[in-house]
């Protein structure tokens, strides 16, 4: 079984704040929790495609390391 850790803001925004993440960004850490991954800002510096192959790059070091 895959487990997703997931991090959300509170309402005082303290993530967002941290990682300059207004008005959207997105970012995936790794296994170790250091950014594995930084988006550029959105909605217009968000690439889809770069994301998607970040996340499949980490799951294929995850799952060969096991």
């Amino acid at each position: 079984m895959l487990k997703v850790p997931v991090l959300l803001d509170d309402m005082n925004d303290s993530a967002a704040t941290a990682y300059s993440a207004s008005p959207e960004r997105f970012f995936i850490l790794g296994a170790d929790g250091k950014v594995a991954y930084a988006g550029e800002r959105g909605p217009f510096g968000v690439d889809i495609d770069a994301l998607e192959a970040r996340l499949k790059e980490l799951l294929v070091e995850t799952w060969s390391s096991q």
